[in-house]
């Protein structure tokens, strides 16, 4: 996934499946912002195709179809004949198969900071499933309600606990934002907080 190409739907019709072919497909696809040209409306509605996870990190609901990653549009859905709900269930689904084969990683720096790395055979998928909202939910529960979390690139993401803060800002940030500069594949440099409540940035 992270060798695909990112196309414009009204270009790429012609290379959409059928919808019993394409619905095993469908998956949310996350893009780095660089600038507010970029921008989109926040995801605030269960019903957005596309919009902004936090301040660097967009987000498309998207169809892959062989090696291109085609962002879904009202005008797909027609293609399709089918709704907004129909899609949703369907991303659920493949979702919740990709997550079975997400694995963690406890770690501890040589400067004491404890953290959770996550990985997925298909690297791309490791922030994809990191920022779906059934998976926050779970680690939310898991870390006790809000945890911490950056992810430089598609294929790297690290999570911790609300009393290792001081320590990723006093030691390991440096090393998230060397991760995040020097990647083929970055995706953004920021820490943000996870809640019930939602994603909110913590530092840039």
């Amino acid at each position: 996934m992270d060798n695909f190409a990112l196309e414009k739907t009204e270009q790429r019709l012609d290379v959409i499946p059928v919808w019993e072919q394409a619905r095993h497909s469908i998956v949310p696809y996350l893009e780095p912002v660089h600038s507010s040209k970029d921008c989109v409306p926040a995801l605030r509605c269960s019903d957005s195709l596309a919009g902004m996870l936090t301040n660097k990190i967009k987000m498309y609901i998207a169809v892959i179809c062989k090696d291109i990653i085609v962002p879904l549009s009202e005008l797909i859905l027609r293609k399709w004949n089918v709704s907004w709900n129909t899609v949703r269930l369907a991303m659920d689904e493949n979702m919740a198969k990709l997550a079975r084969l997400l694995t963690f990683e406890n770690h501890i720096s040589p400067h004491g900071f404890s953290y959770i790395s996550l990985h997925h055979p298909v690297p791309a998928y490791t922030s994809s499933l990191a920022f779906y909202k059934p998976f926050r939910d779970r680690m939310c529960g898991y870390w006790g309600d809000t945890y911490y979390m950056a992810a430089p690139e598609r294929s790297t993401v690290v999570m911790f606990g609300r009393e290792e803060l001081p320590k990723y800002v006093g030691n390991f940030r440096n090393d998230v934002l060397l991760t995040y500069d020097c990647s083929v594949h970055p995706l953004s440099s920021e820490l943000v907080e996870v809640s019930p409540q939602g994603i909110v940035t913590l530092l840039d």
